[in-house]
């Protein structure tokens, strides 16, 4: 289940400084580009005109399509792993920061764990050290991804609930360029067989990622996001 909420006022400021003091990681998609990227935030303030500050995101201001007036679209996760989200107008910009004007809200939106979104068309798990394992990736979470193949290559011997499976990649394509991401085990938690498909569906849990994997898990799963927003006309990309 899930459902949102909208925090303003003086409860945005709270949120805001303890992803600075927390050193929490944001992510933060340019609006009107197709830039991502990871940050952190360095300084709150609430007075008169109450803004917040960012890490600048890249080496240097001419790598980072940002411009004063422009908007950024922010997600991370709280503490409780509440899926946050705001967006915010940029005030000014630095080589070392960026800053922004307070967001109007801040949204939160509370979803069950095994969350995951639809991953596009051509999103594949594939192992450095078994290649039976080929599949097409269905759909996406933080911990774990729902894979499929053709009934013709499903394989009991290996494939099955408990099966191990060791130094995988999973292959995205954002914006037209190829992500490759490591995880280094996995294990296979259900095994379903769908005859009037001609496939296999494996329900797959993470079980060793490294933090750049995290990482880069999280932004995909953002994009896959903002991609069915955008189809949907219910944001502005």
């Amino acid at each position: 289940m899930e459902g949102s909420e909208k925090i303003t006022g003086n409860k945005i400021f709270g949120i805001l400084d303890q992803l600075k003091n927390n050193h929490t990681t944001i992510d933060m998609h340019v609006m009107g580009t197709s830039f991502d990227a990871l940050s952190i935030i360095l300084d709150v303030s609430k007075g008169v005109f109450p803004y917040f500050c960012i890490d600048f995101p890249g080496k240097s201001r001419s790598s980072v399509p940002v411009v004063e007036g422009g908007k950024c679209y922010f997600e991370f996760y709280s503490e409780e792993k509440i899926q946050c989200k705001f967006k915010a107008a940029i005030t000014a910009i630095t080589d070392k920061y960026i800053k922004f004007d307070f967001p109007e809200f801040i949204e939160k939106t509370q979803r069950r764990k095994a969350f995951r979104v639809a991953a596009p068309d051509g999103t594949k798990l594939k192992s450095s050290r078994n290649k039976e394992i080929d599949f097409d990736v269905l759909n996406i979470g933080e911990g774990g991804l729902l894979a499929g193949i053709k009934s013709s290559r499903h394989n009991d011997s290996i494939f099955f609930n408990g099966s191990v499976l060791k130094g995988l990649t999973i292959i995205s394509f954002q914006d037209g360029i190829a992500i490759n991401t490591d995880v280094e085990s996995a294990e296979i938690v259900r095994v379903e067989d769908k005859k009037e498909l001609g496939s296999f569906y494996y329900g797959i849990k993470f079980t060793e990622v490294n933090i750049k994997s995290q990482n880069e898990i999280k932004r995909f799963i953002y994009y896959c996001q903002r991609q069915l927003l955008k189809k949907r006309g219910g944001f502005e990309v």
